[in-house]
């Protein structure tokens, strides 16, 4: 079985309220989360461990993407990375399941033609799932 992180990218100066919701809607995935924890005017990147939950402090630089790069960079040894800001919710509990199902497809397309109009409505109706999670 792959294995599978939720990085999600947190600014330190926004109320957590958001982020501790996120994080208790991924834990039921049994996946690791990386919280990377975007702080100003800090000099250090440190690293905190709880089971499968981790929170990487570092200085505040490419903001989102600044900590979602950092946090793959820093967890290169997974099969899939998701990538999430705190202000993200989960509207469909079976995302995950369904966004690895996509992750598979490309090999039993490989030998449809590309024009094939049920390989486009096959893939049209799989997009549906990437609606499943909804960012404010």
């Amino acid at each position: 079985m792959s294995k599978s992180i939720f990085i999600i990218s947190f600014y330190n100066n926004r109320s957590p309220q958001n982020l501790e919701y996120l994080i208790k809607q991924l834990m039921i995935y049994g996946q690791e989360i990386l919280v990377v924890v975007n702080i100003d005017n800090y000099n250090n990147l440190e690293l905190e461990r709880h089971k499968n939950l981790s929170f990487l402090k570092r200085v505040n630089e490419g903001m989102n993407i600044g900590a979602w790069n950092q946090g793959w960079r820093y967890f290169s040894d997974f099969d899939n990375y998701f990538f999430f800001q705190d202000e993200c919710f989960l509207k469909n509990n079976n995302f995950f399941e369904d966004l690895i199902g996509l992750i598979s497809i490309p090999p039993l397309l490989k030998n449809l033609p590309h024009t094939s109009k049920s390989t486009f409505g096959y893939l049209f109706r799989s997009f549906k799932y990437i609606f499943s999670i909804h960012c404010s």
